[in-house]
């Protein structure tokens, strides 16, 4: 990191931190029963006693990257793959959004790590595509993982360092947490998606559901073989044991 950039990421940081200690901020932070998690959009559940008396619930908005870009020109695929980029873009973000967005979302002292929605499927060998002004995403010409039920028996399990995007993630975290130092808890990511988001991207998307009509007994193995709480996908037991 060069003397300019860390300069700039000193002030973001001081940025967040202090708005983080605004009385706007305590507000919007009492709305929710907070919960540390990889994803940016969820702060936990609305309090029952936070709007009640009100009649009013908090709202949260979540702008997508590609209207980010347009305030903050940048390459969005080395956003997603340098932990300078990735905390400059997320902090910038975050305070743009406090001081623009008229709703309750509060600024915690989290910094997750979310990769996308590729992440899940490039565990299971899916190749993953980066751009420059959009999201990353899964290359849906790719072959399938499971072809016949025999390929149910050869499925490896996920290993937690080499797998897909997992050396990216352990890029990220590490790296950011480098940079964050005390002033922030990193969040490593989560897997988001069921059995049946894994199935899709294992089997693919026409094939199950094809199969869900045609061959339901295959179907529903291809859906067990993907339980997020059991084999081979044992990597949510592994995230909650770091």
């Amino acid at each position: 990191m060069t003397q300019k950039e860390l300069d700039n990421m000193r002030r973001l940081m001081g940025e967040y931190l202090i708005l983080s200690e605004s009385q706007e901020n305590q507000r919007r932070l009492r709305c929710w029963e907070l919960e540390v998690c990889a994803r940016d959009q969820w702060h936990g559940r609305p309090r029952a006693d936070g709007f009640r008396c009100q009649g009013l619930v908090p709202i949260t908005v979540d702008l997508q990257n590609t209207f980010w870009l347009q305030l903050f020109p940048q390459d969005l695929a080395q956003c997603y793959q340098d932990p300078v980029a990735y905390l400059r873009f997320y902090l910038q973000k975050r305070v743009a959004a406090f001081r623009r967005l008229t709703d309750d979302t509060p600024l915690d002292r989290t910094v997750p790590i979310y990769l996308g929605a590729p992440f899940e499927s490039s565990l299971f060998g899916v190749p993953v595509h980066f751009f420059p002004d959009k999201d990353p995403i899964i290359d849906q010409q790719a072959a399938v993982v499971v072809r016949s039920p025999g390929d149910l028996n050869r499925l490896e399990k996920v290993d937690f360092y080499k797998s897909g995007m997992m050396p990216l993630a352990h890029r990220l975290y590490e790296g950011v947490q480098e940079i964050a130092g005390d002033a922030f808890t990193v969040v490593f990511p989560e897997c988001i998606r069921g059995s049946f988001g894994a199935a899709l991207y294992a089997r693919g998307y026409q094939h199950l559901l094809v199969d869900l009509v045609a061959d339901p007994v295959f179907a529903d193995a291809v859906l067990e073989s993907w339980d997020p709480a059991g084999e081979p996908l044992d990597l949510a037991i592994r995230l909650e044991c770091m």
